[in-house]
């Protein structure tokens, strides 16, 4: 495990911990409603939190606008609005403490409305590109 991954990556499967599509081949992935991501950081100093991801615009009808928050290892480190259905690139930086609390570094998503698929009534949030940390 590395710092970033690629939701088309073949090994992505050991970044994601739960409530994101584990579909094999997938080059996006859908969220769900608590989704949760892994990753090792050799260097924990001057790092940023990127995520990639899109708004779908068949779910954005349903939903509208709305807003995403990421937090590392349980602590809140930014917001995003989202008010169109399109690529979004969220960065921040990540204080050193967050990441020194754990062997490995804890990225959760949470969406403040989430389109509710009508046959398996499934809470869509997001389509991840990718995700992880970056020395500043």
């Amino acid at each position: 495990m590395s710092a970033f991954t690629r939701m088309d990556s073949p090994w992505v499967q050991k970044y994601l911990v739960k409530d994101i599509d584990t579909s094999p081949g997938q080059g996006l992935r859908w969220t769900f409603e608590h989704p949760e991501m892994r990753f090792v950081l050799e260097d924990k100093a001057n790092q940023r939190l990127v995520v990639n991801f899109i708004v779908h615009s068949g779910t954005f009808k349903e939903t509208g606008p709305f807003t995403v928050e990421f937090l590392v290892n349980g602590t809140p480190v930014g917001k995003m609005r989202c008010a169109e259905p399109e690529e979004h690139r969220f960065e921040a930086p990540v204080p050193k403490e967050l990441l020194e609390m754990m062997p490995e570094t804890r990225v959760a998503i949470r969406v403040d409305k989430y389109w509710i698929a009508p046959t398996d009534h499934a809470k869509l949030g997001i389509l991840l590109v990718d995700a992880g940390f970056f020395a500043r």
